[in-house]
């Protein structure tokens, strides 16, 4: 009993830590489509897989940002942040709170942590690059490979965060990106191993020295097109507070993004740098 409540306590503990330590609006926003906000509240459609909602109609979440709670309206269901990402994941409220804290870096878990495992540190970054190039070919196949297994898996973390900076999920499926959420991490990384040797995962940047997947903390997928083929990905972290930004597989950067696109360009249209690498991006149809 007595070992029980030490337990109890020390979860209590992690979890008012937890709560402590998240933005609450940078926490939902990562789930939900917000319909309307202020500095106090959120109302979006409810995201809630068991909730089933179809997305349509009025929203019937709504999120207390002061407090961090959040409301179904729709289910009469709601709680704090662990529940709610405890509904969002389909996990215990055990793995939920030790999945937050090792995001967040407490409560002893950031040490053994995937994060850790997988980020590319000074040694393993001075063993890859002593490795020899791996063949255009065997890139590209590594490449598309990933994008395929990534696609497979659940896309509406990666959907929600473009739609948020203007990019709908059409746009996101022309331009052939990808996200892949932080519980598919074992999956894909499975996968790709029964598909390539270590050897080549690791000459890619695809994997690190300790033979785990670079990209964790780096999961929306940016490919580089070549002739229609993807020859390299570049990848974005979703999270706040995360540097550096982006995450790239081994080497430099092979041709502009999407450079298919300047095929449909008018014959002698002129292409102004003006100073720094300017984009053009057929799929998006802007200048980045």
């Amino acid at each position: 009993m007595e070992q029980a409540g030490r337990k109890s306590r020390r979860s209590n503990q992690l979890s008012e830590d937890v709560k402590s330590r998240l933005d609450f609006r940078a926490f939902y926003l990562r789930f939900c489509l917000p319909v309307r906000q202020s500095s106090t509240r959120i109302q979006a459609l409810c995201p809630i897989p068991k909730h089933s909602h179809s997305g349509k109609g009025r929203p019937s979440l709504s999120i207390d940002l002061r407090r961090g709670l959040f409301h179904c309206f729709s289910r009469d269901e709601g709680g704090d942040t662990i529940r709610f990402y405890e509904l969002m994941r389909g996990v215990s409220f055990s793995e939920a709170l030790g999945e937050m804290a090792g995001d967040l870096g407490i409560g002893g878990t950031r040490r053994n942590s995937l994060t850790v495992r997988a980020a590319p540190d000074t040694e393993a970054v001075a063993q890859r690059d002593a490795l020899p190039v791996l063949p255009t070919g065997r890139m590209t196949l590594i490449c598309e490979a990933f994008l395929e297994r990534c696609k497979c898996e659940e896309q509406t973390e990666g959907v929600n965060y473009l739609a948020r900076r203007g990019i709908d999920a059409t746009t996101m499926l022309h331009a052939g990106l990808a996200y892949f959420p932080r519980r598919s991490y074992h999956r894909v990384m499975r996968h790709m191993l029964d598909k390539f040797s270590l050897d080549e995962l690791q000459r890619s940047g695809l994997f690190n020295a300790r033979a785990r997947l670079t990209f964790y903390r780096h999961r929306l997928l940016f490919p580089f097109y070549r002739c229609g083929r993807a020859i390299f990905l570049q990848a974005r972290t979703t999270a706040s507070g995360v540097e550096p930004r982006w995450h790239n597989m081994r080497g430099g950067v092979p041709s502009l993004y999407n450079v298919d696109a300047l095929d449909d360009l008018p014959s002698g249209r002129t292409v102004d740098p003006g100073g720094r690498l300017y984009r053009y991006t057929h799929a998006f149809g802007a200048w980045l």
